[in-house]
């Protein structure tokens, strides 16, 4: 991506975060802001107006990630539950929805929408990760241990799982547990070239 395409984007989504995700975007979307001056590749009559056009799920999940990175999870949430009404079977968009949920404090509410996730994606050990979290975040790390097992069991050498799992190890006092854990992730780790 070039840089000023970037700007672009950087411009559009800051100026959309402004108005926290509301209904009203009134600037430009992010494909009329990547279009070259002039270019007719979307012009129509029937175009409709910036009011009346939904945003995408990719739309709606860069805007959301954008409202998280401001510190901004209410507005992330908001966007986040439209995107999810306009797109229900989008699981990208449920996976968001779940994290900002955890970064609102909002665990219970997480932990069912991680549930409706892992029962559209029964494989999906990113799912059972996400409600790992959450019940973490909620204080019960006991359940949460069970949740990353049934994920490790799906994508036994994902290092986020295994982190995530060391960490709530130590939240419920199995440090020597946790220490051997996090020292076989040292161990896997590749090497960091010296500069």
């Amino acid at each position: 991506m070039r840089r000023s395409q970037f700007v672009s984007l950087l411009s559009v989504s800051f100026s959309t975060l402004v108005i926290c995700g509301q209904a009203a975007y009134a600037e430009p979307s992010f494909f009329d802001r990547l279009q070259p001056a002039g270019s007719n590749s979307r012009a129509s009559d029937n175009k409709p107006s910036k009011a009346e056009r939904k945003l995408s799920a990719a739309e709606h999940l860069n805007l959301a990630s954008n409202l998280r990175a401001g510190g901004n999870a209410a507005g992330a949430i908001n966007v986040l539950e439209k995107a999810h009404h306009d797109f229900p079977e989008n699981t990208d968009i449920l996976k968001q929805l779940g994290i900002a949920l955890i970064d609102a404090k909002r665990p219970v509410e997480a932990i069912e929408v991680f549930d409706v996730l892992a029962a559209m994606e029964p494989k999906n050990a990113r799912a059972y990760n996400g409600k790992a979290v959450a019940f973490d975040t909620a204080g019960n790390h006991t359940a949460a241990l069970e949740i990353y097992e049934k994920a490790l069991s799906l994508e036994p050498t994902s290092v986020a799982i295994r982190n995530n799992m060391a960490m709530s190890k130590i939240l419920n006092n199995q440090l020597d547990e946790a220490i051997a854990m996090l020292e076989i992730l040292l161990a896997e780790a590749p090497e960091v070239p010296k500069i």
